[in-house]
């Protein structure tokens, strides 16, 4: 029994060593189901985690072979490192790939329509100007902060309870009407100028500091957070320019501590 279980041990060892492994030099074709592609010019090493089910397989778009990713549950890195900032495409396929990470990868396109189980997005510290979420509708958490965005819709993606888009510019306002099962939404160190939350009846946390909010709109803003019975409820509103002069007590007679 002991000699069995050392011996399990030893391949899930080599297992984990193994799971970001070289393949077949790249070419043109498809690489896989569910075909995730971006445009990056990085240059030196960067890194894509994943989780699902499965195998994934990613094309780093510069003629090298292909890394072969064994998935687990948990997040798997797979990292590889560019000699020039010469624009390329990755691509990343695997049929039940349900998380991905970008996160600073220089991106300044990604198209994730192909893959309509992705519950968790983080592709944050980029160069995107847009992004289709349209099909991703099992997308439970979004982190898109710092990046180049001008709009966000998330109309289709009913099931986000996480939203992270800080240090967004371009940003005046989103529409998440559609949002309802939304719990922790973070906007700080932007732009936003206004934001309604009527529809927002399972939030709990809202990160807004050092947006445009004036006075008029912050107070709007605290008018329209849910009075449910929820406890611990918060909202951050520093550093804009109504912070001084809103009336908090609009949100602490529905239950919400401001922080201000």
């Amino acid at each position: 029994m002991k000699k069995t279980f050392l011996l399990s041990v030893s391949i899930l060892a080599f297992g984990l060593l193994t799971s970001c492994g070289g393949g077949k030099a790249a070419d043109a074709g498809p690489i896989g189901p569910n075909q995730m592609t971006m445009t990056s010019t990085a240059n030196g090493e960067v890194g894509i985690t994943l989780s699902g089910k499965g195998d994934a397989v990613i094309d780093w778009g510069d003629g090298s072979p292909r890394d072969t990713v064994a998935l687990k549950s948990m997040s798997n890195k797979c990292t590889h490192t560019f000699d020039n900032e010469t624009e390329r495409t990755i691509r990343v396929a695997g049929e039940t790939v349900t998380s991905l990470s970008l996160e600073k990868v220089n991106m300044s396109t990604l198209d994730v329509s192909q893959n309509p189980l992705l519950k968790v997005l983080n592709c944050g510290k980029n160069d995107l100007t847009t992004i289709d979420l349209s099909a991703n509708t099992e997308l439970t958490d979004l982190y898109c902060g710092a990046n180049q965005l001008t709009a966000l819709d998330l109309s289709k993606n009913t099931a986000l309870k996480m939203l992270s888009c800080g240090q967004i510019k371009n940003l005046k306002t989103v529409d998440l009407s559609a949002n309802t099962a939304l719990e922790s939404i973070s906007f700080q160190w932007g732009n936003l100028q206004s934001l309604d939350l009527s529809a927002n009846t399972a939030l709990k946390v809202l990160m807004c500091d050092e947006n445009d909010f004036s006075t008029d709109a912050l107070n709007a803003l605290l008018k329209s957070l849910h009075g449910d019975a929820i406890e611990g409820k918060k909202i951050h509103i520093a550093k804009n320019p109504g912070t001084n002069d809103c009336d908090p007590s609009i949100a602490t007679d529905k239950g919400w501590i401001v922080n201000k």
